[in-house]
């Protein structure tokens, strides 16, 4: 188990130079790498004034549990939010960007346990670990003519980590410090243009640091790793006008109004619920996937109306009893399948984009599977009401098929089960979903 150490100074002289060479090697590949990307950016052959851009960011992520590696001890952590950054770049050639990103991270720390030994933790409310990164990412946007234009992109950089853990029962620290670290992401996701100058982009970033060097007070060292998941929705801002989907024939076509299909998939993040008649909560959930198909009928004054068919599903991590018992791992899972009638409406937006907003109403079939400690917490089922509120915007590919990305707030209750002890199990479902999808008009 780690040694209880005393909090140390946030002085920003704590740089730990005495550190192994090795991590001080993987901090100068990294800088040489942003160098070269200053480079590309400044010598690149398409890089005039006018490819230059400023973009934001702002969203939600989710951290992977950490492993201290000298005590063994795992880390759960909460969904981070707000997640937020901004970048400055240019184009190289037609679809290839380059940038240098700068992006913030903060989680809190849920629990800490052993898998080895029965060993759990309870952290301080306020501990966490906290990222900086500066990344040099290539970016490559698919379909550079088009309104929606999906885009892939990798990153190298560096990261300054302040990691603060304590355990809140016996009211000891045991980690507080500062380093740095090698990083790395892939990132995916969609650009929709607004305006020539204006750009909406929704992406998904895999982000990772190399293995750090982490101090206690005995002088001795941990070492852990840094695994989150982001998803974020920003503007790109270039300051002059490009030639653009906006102002090519294809950007002008237009699904046929009539009957359509459509399918969904995306990832849904549950809020963390009460469990009534309990004193318990269900704390922290994994991002899951989700996946819906549609049929509708698109009328002639923007509005539409569809019947909807859907399934999700969330890994249960963590149940919180109340601040006398604290917080337990758990396992187990938690999957929703819905029937909801929705109905929308399309905004006239700029040609070949167009946001929408939309609402549904059905039922919802709650299957609770979930262990604590090896035992079963619930094995239960039931079917209750469920509703959405729906935001997004819709990118006319061909005359007849249409992209859409899109956010979901589902919400599902509620449900009455039972617990093995036939103690009664009564609780609701929240789920916000960032999703993409195929329609296809039928006439």
């Amino acid at each position: 188990m780690v040694e209880p150490i005393a909090r140390q100074t946030s002085d920003s002289s704590t740089s730990f130079h005495h550190r192994a060479t090795p991590g001080s090697d993987r901090r100068l590949r990294c800088r040489i790498a942003v160098v070269a990307l200053l480079g590309l950016l400044h010598c690149g052959p398409a890089a005039a004034v006018s490819d230059w851009y400023a973009s934001f960011a702002i969203g939600t992520d989710y951290a992977n549990k950490a492993k201290l590696e000298k005590s063994g001890l795992r880390a759960d952590f909460d969904r981070g939010w707000p997640v937020g950054g901004g970048a400055i770049g240019a184009r190289v050639i037609d679809g290839l960007y380059a940038e240098l990103e700068v992006m913030r991270r903060v989680n809190d720390f849920e629990l800490l346990y052993s898998r080895s030994a029965p060993i759990e933790i309870n952290p301080d409310p306020d501990d966490k670990v906290a990222s900086t990164s500066v990344m040099a990412n290539l970016r490559y946007e698919f379909r550079p003519e088009s309104t929606m234009r999906p885009f892939l992109g990798a990153g190298l950089g560096w990261a300054r980590i302040d990691y603060q853990v304590s355990d809140d029962t016996a009211d000891v620290d045991l980690i507080d410090d500062r380093t740095d670290a090698l990083a790395y992401q892939i990132i995916a996701g969609f650009t929709l243009e607004i305006s020539p100058r204006l750009d909406l982009t929704v992406s998904y970033h895999h982000w990772r640091t190399e293995e750090f060097n982490l101090e206690t007070e005995s002088d001795g060292r941990e070492r852990s790793q840094q695994t989150v998941h982001s998803t974020l929705l920003g503007l790109r801002y270039t300051p002059a006008p490009r030639v653009s989907g906006l102002r090519s024939g294809a950007a002008k076509r237009q699904p046929r109004r009539g009957p359509y299909l459509s399918a969904t998939a995306g990832a849904g993040f549950a809020k963390d619920a009460e469990i009534e008649d309990n004193l318990a909560n269900f704390d922290a959930f994994s991002p899951g996937p989700f996946a819906a198909v549609a049929f509708g009928y698109d009328f002639r004054s923007n509005w539409r109306v569809e019947l909807e068919a859907s399934t999700r599903r969330n890994d249960v991590d963590l149940i919180d009893f109340n601040p006398e018992f604290g917080e337990a791992r758990a396992g187990g899972d938690i999957k929703m399948r819905s029937l909801i009638a929705n109905l929308y409406y399309d905004f006239s937006g700029v040609q070949g984009f167009q946001p929408h907003f939309g609402a549904g109403f059905g039922v919802s079939r709650g299957t609770y599977d979930v262990r604590v400690r090896d035992s079963t917490f619930v094995d239960d089922e039931d079917t209750a009401w469920a509703g959405q509120v729906m935001v997004g915007a819709t990118s006319h590919i061909t005359d007849h098929a249409a992209v859409t990305v899109g956010y979901r707030a589902w919400m599902g209750g509620q449900f009455k089960m039972q617990q093995p002890d036939g103690r009664p199990l009564r609780t609701e479902q929240i789920v916000h979903t960032l999703h993409v999808g195929l329609r296809y008009d039928l006439r």
